[in-house]
């Protein structure tokens, strides 16, 4: 059993793995980044990634971008085909998309993982990525903000790049 590292991203997200000795780049469908975008067709089938992406370009009002600018506000939400979506509802579905694509990358389940976060985020920030994550069906072990990630790699794992 694997656990991943997975950077949630506002625009884009990226999952990685550390085996053989070195850093992996998880590909999703082909591709090392995957766009953070949900869409939603009108028979409320849920579309992740590339295809929502382009879909996004022709209807934005099913569409949503940039949900991670939203978590933790409490507030937000975007009615879609007859379904409420909240900035945790998006990222769970980008996060399950990853643990999808992972389990098909490693050959078997992966249920943990480190996601990192950036430095400016407020704790209800943090419990709303934690929660996604857990929806997602990941035992979440750490959110890690983003600078103290990419010094921990360059002071212990500086071979690796």
């Amino acid at each position: 059993m694997y656990t991943i590292g997975i950077d949630l991203g506002t625009s884009n997200s990226v999952a990685c793995v550390f085996r053989r000795g070195r850093i992996e780049t998880i590909l999703v469908d082909g591709h090392a980044t995957f766009p953070s975008v949900v869409s939603v067709r009108q028979n409320a089938v849920e579309l992740v990634g590339r295809t929502a992406k382009r879909r996004a370009m022709i209807e934005p009002s099913q569409s949503i971008t940039s949900a991670k600018r939203f978590i933790g506000d409490g507030e937000t939400e975007w009615a879609i085909s007859g379904k409420t979506y909240t900035p945790i509802t998006v990222s769970t579905l980008i996060l399950a998309r990853l643990k999808k694509a992972a389990e098909d990358f490693l050959g078997g389940p992966v249920n943990e993982a480190v996601i990192t976060v950036p430095a400016y985020f407020s704790n209800d920030q943090k419990r709303d990525t934690k929660l996604a994550g857990e929806a997602a069906g990941f035992r979440v072990l750490q959110l890690l903000p983003e600078p103290t990630a990419a010094a921990m790699i360059s002071t212990c794992c500086w071979w690796i790049i």
